[in-house]
């Protein structure tokens, strides 16, 4: 088991080496080891390479106590803003002894730049790694088309004989991009989606990037693009799933302000929250209704 300081370690001691660690060399690699350092690539490639910032959240928000079948855990979370975020929040669930059983991280585009919203959700709760939920979602369709399908179509083609795919949630559809990962990790496999996870926040990672030399949105176009981050909001509140698994293990009263008030709030400064709901089409520019 590898705790996120000691992962966070190992990233910065092999940045310019090698990007995939050498599994060899390591000690009982398990699942909690995986999301580790998935956090740490996170710390690496978003935080430290586009200069975000972390800004200061409230106490209660930024740690949370609770019991999974009888075992203290903890939600830490964390919120960073910079060129490309506003804002990028990465939480992690932890045991006391620091093995990390799930990862969510939530990245929304500045108003109208066009940019998809980073989404991915990593489950382990029992151990075995039972969610793969990874996404960029879009905001404005020629953007999405150039850079973020072909990134998305990699991640599925590295993992195709290493997840089961799962049926795409119903808040999901007019929301997430028709790429969308969302699966369950065969056993065994977990190394696998690991190793192409990696690949995937590099590449996300190299997206952001470029974004900063681009001219952002402008007009009907900025707008259609908010109108998409705020319906992506208003459509993860409504993922029951996900709340009743939370109040569950910290509480119902903080599953709700944590969920609709904070990670998921559609109060996006100096925009209006409520949007026209398309009915076959979204605003973005992709049908409703298709699965990953």
């Amino acid at each position: 088991m590898t705790t996120h300081a000691q992962a966070m370690s190992y990233v910065v001691a092999s940045e310019g080496r090698r990007l995939i660690p050498d599994q060899d060399r390591m000690t009982n690699p398990d699942c909690a080891t995986y999301l580790a350092l998935c956090q740490a690539w996170l710390d690496v490639l978003f935080i430290q390479r586009l200069g975000l910032h972390e800004v200061t959240i409230p106490q209660d928000l930024a740690l949370a106590h609770g019991l999974l079948r009888g075992t203290p855990v903890s939600l830490r979370t964390r919120r960073f803003v910079g060129p490309g975020f506003s804002p990028l929040s990465i939480a992690r669930i932890q045991t006391e002894q620091g093995q990390v059983c799930s990862l969510t991280v939530v990245g929304l585009p500045p108003t109208g730049g066009g940019l998809p919203i980073l989404g991915m959700d990593l489950i382990a709760l029992s151990g075995a790694l039972s969610l793969v939920a990874v996404d960029l979602a879009p905001t404005d369709a020629r953007t999405w088309q150039a850079d973020c399908e072909p990134v998305l179509l990699r991640l599925a083609q590295q993992t195709e004989s290493c997840l089961v795919p799962r049926k795409r949630p119903q808040f999901t559809v007019d929301t997430f991009s028709p790429r969308a990962v969302i699966a369950g990790a065969r056993s065994g496999s977990e190394w696998s989606v690991f190793c192409a996870l990696v690949e995937f926040l590099q590449q996300a990672s190299d997206l952001w990037l470029r974004s900063v030399l681009r001219e952002p949105l402008c007009g009907q176009a900025a707008h259609a693009a908010e109108a998409c981050v705020l319906r992506w909001l208003a459509a993860e509140q409504q993922n029951r799933k996900e709340h009743n698994a939370l109040a569950g293990i910290f509480g119902a009263a903080f599953a709700e302000r944590y969920l609709n008030q904070f990670l998921f709030s559609t109060n996006r400064a100096g925009e209006q929250s409520g949007t026209t709901h398309a009915t076959n089409r979204n605003e973005c520019g992709f049908t409703s209704g298709g699965g990953p």
